[in-house]
């Protein structure tokens, strides 16, 4: 919960672990979780903006007894301690469609639309880019779809598309075709 927005977000998934004797509850986010929560701008960033409300039943202790709320006027915990994401973001597959011009990119985790960009992306025809010169680093897109959190679909320039055309042994079967991903 943040406390000045009010925008919050109800855990669904992950796995829990004890510690400290069992006074200790250590929560791991599922993926899902930890993505869409990545994609709140205002909460879990700072120790300002990080509440924990606990219901009735979320836990119960050696006896069965449930918890009790975490406060008696139901307001929530605000956090100790907030590491923030240092996580490098990764594409881990890739899609291409060459009869519609589109390429998909499937990522590690949910990103930020607004800082791509398209010439930190080159389509090569093997693994290793020595082995086959041919090569093509895109210079424009038409348009960006946010398909999922983590999805990207980037419809690529008439220009880039043509041109990747144009080159014999890149993008013409799975073989040939390969992504490389520069800073920048």
């Amino acid at each position: 919960v943040d406390s000045v927005t009010g925008q919050w977000f109800t855990l669904s998934m992950g796995s829990a672990s004890l510690a400290g004797n069992g006074h200790i509850l250590n929560l791991t986010l599922s993926l899902s979780d930890a993505n869409l929560l990545r994609n709140m701008s205002n909460i879990g960033k700072t120790v300002n903006n990080t509440y924990l409300a606990i219901t009735y039943s979320a836990v119960n202790d050696f006896f069965g007894n449930p918890m009790s709320p975490l406060y008696p006027n139901g307001l929530s915990l605000r956090a100790a301690n907030v590491t923030g994401d240092t996580t490098l973001l990764q594409v881990l597959s890739f899609d291409l469609d060459m009869n519609a011009g589109v390429l998909t990119l499937h990522f590690s985790k949910t990103y930020m639309a607004s800082t791509f960009n398209v010439s930190g992306l080159t389509l090569q025809g093997s693994i290793n880019s020595t082995l086959r010169p041919d090569s093509f680093t895109l210079t424009g897109y038409s348009t960006l779809a946010y398909t999922s959190l983590t999805d990207l679909q980037v419809t690529l320039s008439s220009t880039d598309l043509n041109a990747i055309k144009m080159l014999v042994f890149v993008a013409h079967a799975w073989y040939t075709t390969y992504l490389s991903v520069t800073s920048g």
